[in-house]
């Protein structure tokens, strides 16, 4: 496996190519195999934001796409159209990994890159520094953090807020020392009443993951609050890729029904109305698209452990002007779990 970033802050994230940061860590020194997709029984997901948008797989995405009333939640049918590439390859993917980082050091030098000096409180579930201000790493596979400072939030003179240089400039000098790859980042402003909020987007393969990190300054100027990560991200070179053909197929076919492909591209409304059902046949409504195109890129797969995958995925387009996402590595990368619930007697 080879090392791709080296990241220290976001609530999920990805790059290509970063050293170890200013404050010093060395993240992700993993060794472990490479992991199966763990399939967890649930709910369709639903759809991608846009083609500009990693598609999400088996998560919630931040939006979805302006889906018409008419194709809204219906069952996706996918047809191979005659010809649709067929040819086998093979991908990198990625995960995200916290090996390596101890967890009480990590939550002590984000303390003093915010200025606290107190001891690390740990327990089961989080390791916490200081008290109002306070950073706090919740142990979970990304390692994430948070940093809160309310008494400098509540007591911020009345004055301009930052313009939306200054806040990216705030933001991009936190993130710099700590070892955030400020060059990867895709940067959202947003006003809140805390001030002005920043969001740094991972870019991956030039488009918008959902990793990301966050920093709050408000009317004075200060950081008010910050989230992030400590976990890092690690090549998975040689996934076995199937042809596109052979992937829209399967998708039809259990156990593959239990990732339906996800819309990035809502299709337009019918021109025509439904008609009325003859007597006594059950009417099915379902979405029927034939693929005519396949190009291999990459989606993101939420894990049932809170931690992440990127997977070789193929963005399909179909005939009606739709596009959606399919995974297109073979079953022996893919673990289907157990339905969690019992069945009724």
């Amino acid at each position: 496996m080879t090392r791709t970033r080296v990241a220290v802050a976001g609530i999920l994230a990805l790059a290509v190519l970063v050293g170890i940061g200013a404050i010093g860590w060395g993240l992700g020194r993993a060794s472990a195999p490479e992991p199966p997709i763990v399939v967890a029984a649930g709910p369709a997901p639903s759809a991608a934001a846009t083609i500009d948008t990693l598609p999400n797989a088996l998560s919630s995405p931040t939006s979805t796409p302006s889906l018409s009333p008419s194709t809204a939640r219906l069952p996706v049918l996918l047809t191979a159209a005659p010809g649709l590439t067929n040819t086998p390859t093979t991908a990198s993917g990625f995960r995200v990994t916290r090996a390596g980082i101890d967890p009480i050091a990590l939550a002590s030098q984000l303390a003093l890159a915010f200025g606290i000096t107190d001891d690390p409180r740990s327990s089961s579930s989080q390791v916490v520094v200081g008290d109002n201000p306070d950073v706090t790493v919740n142990l979970t596979p990304l390692l994430t953090w948070e940093f809160a400072d309310t008494r400098a939030a509540a007591s911020a003179p009345p004055g301009k807020l930052p313009t939306r240089q200054q806040a990216i400039d705030v933001s991009s000098t936190l993130l710099g020392k700590l070892g955030v790859d400020i060059a990867s980042l895709d940067w959202q402003v947003d006003r809140v009443d805390q001030g002005v909020r920043v969001t740094g987007w991972q870019l991956v393969v030039g488009q918008r993951s959902s990793l990301s990190w966050t920093v709050t300054i408000g009317r004075s100027g200060s950081v008010v609050s910050a989230t992030g990560f400590a976990a890092g991200l690690q090549e998975v070179p040689g996934y076995t890729v199937v042809g596109a053909a052979f992937a829209v197929q399967r998708s039809g076919i259990a156990p593959w029904t239990a990732l339906p492909p996800v819309a990035v591209v809502a299709a337009p409304a019918p021109a025509t109305s439904p008609t009325a059902a003859p007597d006594g046949r059950l009417q099915v409504p379902t979405q029927q698209v034939v693929v005519t195109d396949a190009v291999l890129g990459l989606a993101q797969y939420a894990q049932p452990d809170g931690s992440l995958l990127i997977l070789p995925s193929y963005r399909l387009n179909g005939a009606d002007g739709s596009a959606w996402s399919i995974l297109a590595i073979t079953g022996t990368d893919v673990s289907f779990g157990p339905d969690p619930t019992p069945s009724a007697p």
